[in-house]
Formats: structure tokens, sequence, C-alpha cells
């Protein structure tokens, strides 16, 4: 089960999921259709920009995928993908991309809780990214209950009344 909403940029735009990182003081970051890996679009990044993503219900479980590539290797610099944890600590990966689709993965501890997961670049020109992917445990905690009508009824003693969906 991938715990990354949004992971394939397919809503052609950040959101959900994604946001510009607080007190980031610009975001040139976009979601393009011109240039991806699969689907329908990818996240163009550009020169300092940072965009995250911070709600994790359940634990991860192995690495961090993503396909990714610069525009140019002349004009590409730093870009790093920060992993922070519940219980404040984080690690922090320099990736060195190529100018071909490549797949790259970060590792993930799996004992601890997500609490967000960051791409950040340097002085760089164009980056993409695209199919960003993190399986999680699944939550055992959330299951769905039917209760029909003469469940309600036999409850909460209330009449034989249609409702709707039952």
């Amino acid at each position: 089960m991938n715990i990354v909403k949004n992971g394939g940029f397919e809503s052609g735009k950040l959101a959900p999921g994604w946001i510009q990182t607080p007190g980031s003081a610009k975001l040139d970051a976009e979601v393009v259709s011109d240039e991806k890996y699969s689907g329908n679009y990818s996240l163009k990044m550009g020169s300092m920009d940072f965009i995250e993503q911070n709600f994790f219900p359940t634990k991860a479980k192995g690495n961090l995928s993503f396909r990714a590539k610069v525009q140019s290797a002349v004009t590409a610099g730093p870009f790093y993908v920060r992993i922070v944890y519940r219980d404040n600590t984080e690690t922090v990966h320099f990736v060195s991309l190529s100018e071909e689709w490549e797949l790259y993965k970060v590792p993930v501890n799996s004992s601890k809780f997500l609490a967000k997961i960051q791409f950040g670049t340097g002085e760089t020109g164009p980056l993409y990214i695209d199919d960003v992917t993190l399986d999680g445990t699944k939550n055992r905690l959330r299951r769905r209950y039917r209760i029909g009508r003469r469940e309600l009824k036999k409850i909460y003693g209330l009449p034989d009344i249609r409702i709707p969906g039952m």
C-alpha cells in the first residue's frame, strides 16, 4: 500500500498531498505534462524549491522510491531528500541525478512513524520527479462496519424507516 498521496502527480497539480515547505521564500515547482516518466504528469522543480508531504497515518516499510532526472547535467546542482520522523530525528540524503530517468531509493526507518518527506533543490536547473512511492503497513485500527436497519432499530429503538443506501 503506497502511503504517498499523489506520488505520480496525476491530479495535474501538487495537491492533494504535496505543499510548499513553510518558510521557503518561493515556489517555482509545478506539475507539467511535457516531461514525464509515466502517466500524464511529473513534478518540475527549479532553483531553491522545497516541497513536502507531511501526513502519514502508518509506519513505512521499505524505501522511498522515485524516478527523477535533470534537464541538463551542466546546470545540475544539489538535490536532497529529507526524511523527518515524529520523534524529531531526521536523515538527509543528497542525490546526484542524471539526464535520463532513473529509479532512486532512499532508506526509511520502518520502526518510526514518519512526520515529513521533503524534496529540496539548491542552485540548479530544472529537474523532474515522478512515481514517488513508499510502502506502509496496514492500519489495523481502521475498519468499516455496515449497520443495517434491524440493528439500528434494535440498538437505538428507532422505528423501521428507510435509510438511503442500506
